[in-house]
């Protein structure tokens, strides 16, 4: 893979990563 293919997927992983993390913060917050 090329070095651009690479960095892509990391940053498209980081932004989901980051998403599930917001959108399941709130939801640890009401549970606890």
């Amino acid at each position: 893979m090329s070095p651009f293919v690479k960095f892509f997927l990391k940053v498209m992983h980081i932004t989901c990563c980051n998403n599930f993390f917001i959108q399941w913060i709130p939801l640890l917050h009401h549970s606890v």
